[in-house]
C-alpha cells in the first residue's frame, strides 16, 4: 500500500499513457472488443481508468490467443474445400468452443448459428451481418469465406490437388505439363465455385466487416 500511496502523478500519469498507446495499436489492428466501446465509454477526461485499462487488455490478449488458435485449426484443414457449414462446424470443435460462446462473439442467435452449422439454414437464407460476424468470430478471411459460401458438393479433383500429378512422371517436360494443367483446371473450379454465391453478396459481407473495424480479414 506505501509502494502505491507513494508513487507519483507523473509516475501514473505515464503507466497510463503507456497503456492508452497499447490500446490505440489495438484498435488499428482491428482486435478492440466492440463490448467495450459500446458499453465502456472513454471518461469525461479522455483518459481510461487503469484498471479499466489492464481489463480491456487483459481481454484483447485473450482474443488474440484465440485468434491464434482458430488461424492454425484452420490452416490444418482444407478449408478452401469445405462449405461453410463444414467449416465452421470444424472450427468451433477444433477450438472447443460452445455454440453460446460463438453466438455472442458473432452476434447471432444461438439457434441460428447451430441451424448454419448443421446446414439447416443457406447462408444466403440469413443476413449478410449474421454471417460477417460468424466469421470475424471464426476468424475466417474473406477470400476462404467466400470459396466456402460458394461450395457446393464434393469439391473437384482439381480444386482438391492442383500440383498432384506434377512429379509422378519421369518425363521432366510431362511433369510440367501436367502441373500446368493442373493449375488450370484449379483456377477454373475456383471460378466454379466463386460463381455459386449471388453478386454482390462479397461486397455486401466486405462492408459490414469494414464498419466494424475488421480489416484484418479483408
Amino acid at each position: 500500500m506505501a509502494k502505491n500511496r507513494n508513487r507519483s502523478p507523473e509516475a501514473e500519469e505515464r503507466k497510463l499513457r503507456a497503456l492508452e498507446q497499447d490500446l490505440k495499436e489495438i484498435v488499428a489492428a482491428g482486435d478492440w472488443p466492440e463490448s467495450e466501446t459500446r458499453e465502456r465509454p472513454e471518461e469525461e477526461d479522455g483518459g481510461l481508468a487503469e484498471p479499466r485499462a489492464k481489463h480491456i487488455l487483459a481481454d484483447v490478449r485473450a482474443r488474440r490467443e484465440q485468434r491464434q488458435k482458430l488461424e492454425k485449426i484452420r490452416r490444418e484443414l482444407p478449408a478452401e474445400r469445405m462449405s461453410f457449414s463444414q467449416l465452421i462446424a470444424a472450427l468451433r470443435e477444433g477450438a472447443a468452443l460452445s455454440l453460446t460462446e460463438v453466438a455472442r462473439n458473432a452476434r447471432v442467435k444461438v439457434e441460428e448459428l447451430r441451424q448454419l452449422e448443421k446446414g439447416v439454414v443457406s447462408p444466403f437464407e440469413v443476413s449478410p451481418e449474421s454471417i460477417a460476424g460468424v466469421a470475424e468470430a471464426f476468424w475466417i478471411p474473406l477470400s476462404v469465406l467466400e470459396l466456402s459460401l460458394g461450395q457446393v458438393g464434393e469439391p473437384a479433383d482439381a480444386a482438391e490437388a492442383p500440383l498432384a500429378r506434377a512429379g509422378r512422371g519421369r518425363d521432366v517436360a510431362a511433369a510440367k505439363q501436367a502441373a500446368v494443367e493442373d493449375m488450370r483446371g484449379f483456377f477454373a473450379a475456383r471460378r466454379a465455385v466463386k460463381a455459386n454465391v449471388p453478386p454482390g453478396y462479397m461486397e455486401k459481407i466486405r462492408g459490414v466487416l469494414e464498419r466494424r473495424g475488421v480489416t484484418a480479414l479483408l
